[in-house]
C-alpha cells in the first residue's frame, strides 16, 4: 500500500504575503533592470506660472482691447513635487515669439535670456564687456518679480503701439526645467521731454526756442545734465531715462550758416556710459590729452572755440531724450558762446585755518561763529582750535623788521594744523561764511563760466601733500601723484569728492618747527590748472623760561598829538638801552592793528604773535596814556589768547596802565568767556572793587600824585618813582602833579602770591591818597607780573632806569 502524506493546514498573514511580494518585486527589477538605461521614480517636470494676471495668454490668442502703459510689474512662482526650485529664467520676444528683445538697461545672453549677478558675485564686474563677466552672471534668478520695459517705439523712435512676448521657465534643484509659459503684452508710451542744465547748477542754458534768449558765455569744457521729463505712471524708480541722444553744431550767428557739427551725421549717445544723464563737454584738441580726464566714460570731445570779433559765431547744443520705451522727445536746443580765455584761481582761506596743540589754543568759541571749531578735552576744560598768529619777523638785537609778515604758531608735538582751500566762486564774495553758490570764476575778469572744479592739486613745499591714505596707496604714482609737464613740480591730484577728509580741507601732524609753504591748485572742466595760491606759515620753538632774553614793550595807546606817541616809544627805547638788560623791541600794537586787520584772522582782535613774545624774558604793556579811558587805551582783553600762551609758559609781564587799570580789568571779565588773565596771573579777584579807583577821571582835576615810593615788605631793591614836571605833556599844562591814577585794596588780591609793591606820594591836599597801594608784583615759580596804576612814561627816567633793571632781575630769578 502506497505511503500517502498528510499534509498540515498553515494560517499566512497579509502583512507576510505583502512582504513576499515587494521581495519578488525588487529581485525582478534588479533582474530586468541590470544594466539598463532609466529613471528610479521619475518626478514630474516643475511648473511656472505668472500671478500677475496682466497681459494675453500666449496660448489662446485671445486679443487685448486697450494696451498697457509700456512699464510693467510682473510676478510668478514655481511649483515642483519632491523637490525645490532653484530659479527662474526669462526674456521678451517680438511679436510673433521667434526674435529675442533687447530691453534698456539689461544685458541678454545668445537666447535672448537676461543676465543677473550670481549671489554673492562682484558687483563691480560688470555683465558684459569684461574677462571676468562669465563668472559672475547668470540667467538664473530667485527674484519672483521684475519690472519689464516693453519697446513702444517705431525704429525711427516715434511713440506707437508695440507687442511683445514675456517668456519666463524655471528649474528644480535637479536641474530639471519647466516648459516656459508666455503672456503677450501690448503697450503704449507717451512721448518724453527733455531739460537741459548746467550740471550741479540747476541753471538752464539759454534756450534757443526763446525769443530774447539768455546767451551763457562758457570755457571750454563743461558738465551738462539732463532731465527727462514725463508725466507717466511709473511703477520704480520715477522719471528713469533709458539714454540722451545729442550733438553740437557751430553756426555763425548772423546766417545761422553750419560751420562744424559734431558727429557730421547723426547723433551722439550716452546708452554706454554708467551714468547716462551726464556729459561733460571737453574741446577737440584735449582729445590727446585723454589720459588726464580719468576712467570717465562721459567725455566727449566736441566744443571749440567761438569767434565774438568780425564774423562772429555761436555753439548750440541739440538734445533728445530716449525713454525706457525707446521713444524718443522733441529736439531741445540750447545756445551758448564758448571762450578759451577762461581760467581758475585756487584760493587758502586763510581766516578758516585752525592750529589746536597745547601751545596754540583758545578757550572759547566766539558767539559769531557759525560752525564749530577743532577741539580737545584737558584737565583744564576745552581748548579749541585757533587760526595762526600774525609775526612780524624782526631781528631781536636791532629789532629791525627782517622779512614779510608771517602766519605763525608755537610747536608742541601735539600739534594739529587744520589747512582749508577752495576755488574763486566757490562761496559768496569768496566768504566761507556766506553761503555756497558752487561758481567757478574767472581769475581775470571775475565772471562766471560755467565751469566745475574737477580736482585739487596740493603740496606742502616741494612735495605732494602727505595725505596718508594715498601717499601710502601702492598705486600712488599712478593713481595720486601728478608731476605738472610744464616744470617738473609734483603735487597730489585728489579728485573732487575723493573724500571729504581732504576734498577741500586738510589736517597736518607730526611737523617740525620750521618755516612751511602750503599749496593749492584747482583743475577745472576744462582741464585747465590754476596758479598756485600759496599759504606761508611759520612753526616756531617754544623757548624754556631761563633762556628768554630782552624786553618787548608793546604801546597800545592813543593820542591825539602824533609825536607824543614818538616821544613815548622813544622814552622807553632809550629807558632801556640804559637799563643795559639785553635786546630791545619796541612796537605799537595799533600799527599792526592797521597792518593786519584786513586778514580777517581772529575777528579783528588779535594782532599779536605767539612766536613774537615768545623769547622776551619781560613784556612791558603800556597803555597809561592819563588822558583817554576806555577801548583805544584798554584792549589788552583783546590779545588774551597771545598773553595767555605766552604766561603759561613761563614768561613775565609788567602792566602801565595808569588809570586805566580798572578799564582794562572790567573789559577782560565782561567777555563772553572766562577770561582769567588778571585774576590768574595777575593776582586780582574778580570783585570789582579789587582796583579801588582813581584819584581823578580828569587830568587837570585833583592832581595830587607826584610820586611812589616802595612798599616796605617788598623783597626787592627798588628806587623811589617821581613824577618827571619836565614830562612835554606836563609842562605844556604847567601841573606838577596828576589825577588819573589807579590804587588798589590790598584785601582784595586773589591769592598770598600777590602783594603792595610801591605806595602813593601825594600833595598836602591829597593826603586822603597818600599811602595806597599804587603798583602790585605777583610772582610764583611759574612766573613773575606787575601792574603800575601809575604812568611810567611820565615818570623821571634816572630812577626808572635802576628800577626797571631790578624788575628785569626779579623776573630773571625762579
Amino acid at each position: 500500500m502506497p505511503y500517502i502524506s498528510k499534509l498540515k493546514a498553515v494560517s499566512i498573514s497579509p502583512a507576510k504575503i505583502l512582504f513576499a511580494l515587494l521581495a519578488v518585486a525588487i529581485v525582478t527589477t534588479l533582474i530586468v533592470g541590470c544594466g539598463k538605461d532609466g529613471v528610479l521614480n521619475p518626478i514630474d517636470r516643475p511648473v511656472v506660472v505668472i500671478t500677475s494676471y496682466e497681459g494675453v495668454d500666449y496660448e489662446t490668442g485671445e486679443e487685448q482691447k486697450d494696451p498697457y502703459f509700456f512699464q510693467r510689474r510682473i510676478y510668478w512662482r514655481g511649483e515642483t513635487q519632491g523637490g525645490t526650485i532653484a530659479g527662474f529664467a526669462y526674456r521678451v520676444l517680438d511679436e510673433d515669439g521667434e526674435i529675442p528683445v533687447q530691453t534698456p538697461r539689461t544685458h541678454i545672453d545668445e537666447d535672448g535670456f537676461i543676465y543677473h549677478y550670481k549671489p554673492g558675485a562682484d558687483e563691480s564686474i560688470p555683465l558684459e564687456g569684461h574677462p571676468q563677466s562669465s563668472e559672475v552672471r547668470t540667467i538664473w534668478t530667485n527674484n519672483v518679480s521684475d519690472v519689464i520695459h516693453f519697446p513702444a517705439a517705431t525704429v525711427d523712435g516715434d511713440s506707437t503701439t508695440v507687442t511683445s512676448i514675456f517668456e519666463i521657465k524655471c528649474k528644480d534643484h535637479r536641474e530639471q526645467i519647466s516648459e516656459p509659459v508666455r503672456r503677450k503684452f501690448s503697450v503704449i508710451s507717451h512721448v518724453p521731454d527733455v531739460d537741459v542744465i548746467f550740471s550741479d547748477r540747476f541753471r538752464p542754458l539759454a534756450a534757443a526756442a526763446s525769443e530774447n534768449p539768455h546767451f551763457a558765455t562758457t570755457g571750454l569744457g563743461f558738465e551738462v545734465e539732463f532731465e527727462i521729463n514725463e508725466n507717466t505712471p511709473y511703477v520704480s524708480p520715477s522719471n528713469r531715462p533709458n539714454y540722451y541722444m545729442f550733438r553740437v553744431e557751430q553756426r555763425e550767428r548772423d546766417s545761422q550758416e553750419v560751420i562744424r557739427r559734431s558727429p557730421e551725421t547723426g547723433w551722439h549717445d550716452t546708452a554706454q556710459q554708467d551714468y547716462v544723464s551726464r556729459v561733460w563737454l571737453a574741446q577737440v584738441d584735449d582729445e590727446e590729452r585723454e589720459d588726464d580726464f580719468g576712467d570717465r566714460d562721459d567725455v566727449w570731445f566736441v566744443l571749440e572755440p567761438d569767434e565774438f570779433g568780425g564774423v562772429q559765431t555761436e555753439t548750440v547744443l541739440f538734445v533728445r531724450s530716449v525713454n525706457m520705451a525707446t521713444v524718443q522727445s522733441e529736439i531741445a536746443e540750447a545756445k551758448f558762446y564758448v571762450s578759451d580765455n577762461f581760467r581758475p584761481e585756487a584760493i587758502v582761506y586763510t581766516e578758516r585755518t585752525n592750529v589746536l596743540g597745547r601751545n596754540h589754543f583758545t578757550t572759547y568759541q566766539d558767539a559769531s561763529l557759525r560752525r564749530s571749531l577743532p577741539e580737545v578735552v584737558t584737565s583744564e576744560g576745552i581748548n579749541f582750535g585757533t587760526p595762526f598768529f600774525v609775526s612780524q619777523k624782526a631781528d631781536k638785537e636791532t629789532g629791525e623788521l627782517t622779512d614779510e609778515p608771517q602766519l605763525s604758531a608755537l610747536w608742541s608735538d601735539d600739534i594739529r594744523i587744520y589747512l582749508r582751500w577752495g576755488w574763486k566762486g566757490q562761496y559768496e564774495g569768496d566768504d566761507p561764511d556766506a553761503g555756497f553758490i558752487n561758481e567757478v570764476h574767472d581769475v581775470e575778469t571775475g565772471n562766471d563760466y560755467y565751469s566745475t572744479v574737477m580736482a585739487f592739486d596740493i603740496a606742502l613745499g616741494d612735495e605732494p601733500y602727505p595725505y596718508p591714505p594715498m601717499i601710502n596707496d601702492p598705486e600712488f604714482e599712478t593713481r595720486f601723484l601728478y608731476v605738472d609737464p610744464d616744470d617738473g613740480s609734483r603735487w597730489l591730484r585728489v579728485p573732487r569728492f575723493y573724500d571729504r577728509d581732504i576734498d577741500t580741507q586738510g589736517l597736518l601732524t607730526g611737523i617740525e618747527p620750521g618755516d612751511y609753504i602750503f599749496r593749492a591748485r584747482v583743475v577745472d572742466s576744462q582741464n585747465r590748472t590754476s596758479e598756485a595760491a600759496e599759504f606761508n606759515f611759520r612753526v616756531g620753538e617754544r623757548v624754556p623760561r631761563e633762556e628768554k632774553d630782552g624786553v618787548l614793550v608793546i604801546s597800545n595807546q592813543s593820542f591825539p598829538n602824533p609825536a607824543f606817541n614818538e616821544y613815548t616809544m622813544n622814552y622807553y627805547q632809550e629807558l632801556l638801552q640804559d637799563a643795559n638788560i639785553g635786546p630791545i623791541r619796541v612796537i605799537d600794537r595799533s600799527e599792526m592793528r592797521d597792518m593786519f586787520q584786513h586778514l580777517g584772522m581772529h575777528f579783528g582782535r588779535v594782532f599779536l604773535s605767539t612766536t613774537d613774545l615768545e623769547s622776551y624774558r619781560l613784556i612791558i604793556w603800556h597803555c597809561d596814556n592819563p588822558t583817554e579811558q576806555g577801548p583805544n587805551d584798554a584792549n589788552m582783553h583783546q590779545e588774551y589768547e597771545v598773553l595767555n600762551i605766552y604766561l603759561r609758559g613761563g614768561g613775565n609781564v609788567l602792566i602801565s596802565g595808569g588809570s586805566n587799570v580798572r578799564t582794562m580789568k572790567n573789559l577782560a571779565e565782561s567777555q563772553a568767556f572766562m577770561n582769567a588773565t588778571f585774576h590768574n596771573y595777575f593776582g586780582l579777584t574778580y570783585r570789582d572793587d579789587a582796583v579801588t579807583g582813581n584819584i581823578s577821571g580828569a587830568i587837570r582835576t585833583r592832581p595830587y600824585f607826584v610820586g611812589a615810593v616802595p612798599d616796605p615788605n617788598i623783597p626787592l631793591n627798588l628806587a623811589e618813582l617821581f613824577l618827571d614836571t619836565d614830562h612835554p605833556y606836563l609842562s605844556a599844562l604847567n601841573l606838577t602833579g596828576l589825577g588819573p591814577v589807579t590804587y588798589f585794596d590790598e584785601e582784595r588780591f586773589a591769592d598770598e602770591y600777590t602783594v603792595p609793591m610801591y605806595r602813593m606820594e601825594t600833595t598836602e591836599e591829597g593826603e586822603e591818597f597818600a599811602g595806597n597801594v599804587a603798583a602790585i608784583r605777583r610772582k610764583t615759580s611759574q612766573n613773575a607780573t606787575y601792574v603800575f596804576g601809575f604812568p611810567l612814561s611820565y615818570m623821571n627816567k634816572d630812577e626808572l632806569v635802576d628800577v626797571i633793571k631790578e624788575i628785569y632781575i626779579d623776573a630773571s630769578n625762579f
